[in-house]
């Protein structure tokens, strides 16, 4: 999992951008092992929840939604299937790991790679 933590933020903001913690948090309340979402259910409800949230802020790309999904497959966040669809297949996205499962594993990635660089400051590696 290869992230950047910001911690002048709280909860999954100090890992992701506004818009992929309303992707993340949708996918969770609808998907959660049995609805797939198509990247357009997903920008759409993005730009929706952006839009309530701030009248003047300015929309999310589909290509901003679609990058951020293939990389939370990427990461091991969302599985996927491919269906058939006019001009090609398109991907329909879901969650394979809770909020508290992505949690806890990105605990676990910064405590370990937190005690490696002690370890090399100690000179034991």
């Amino acid at each position: 999992m290869d992230l950047k933590v910001d911690l002048g933020q709280e909860g999954l903001g100090m890992m992701f951008l506004d818009y992929q913690v309303l992707m993340l948090r949708h996918a969770w309340s609808v998907a959660v092992g049995t609805v797939d979402l198509s990247n357009a259910d997903l920008w759409l409800h993005v730009n929706r929840a952006l839009k309530e949230s701030d009248g003047k802020r300015k929309r999310i790309s589909r290509a901003s939604v679609i990058n951020s999904a293939k990389g939370f497959h990427e990461s091991g966040i969302w599985d996927y299937r491919e269906i058939p669809a006019k001009g090609g297949y398109h991907r329909q996205y879901r969650p394979i790991m809770t909020e508290e499962e992505l949690l806890e594993t990105v605990r676990t990635v910064i405590i370990a790679r937190f005690n490696l660089a002690l370890e090399k400051a100690r000179g034991k590696t």
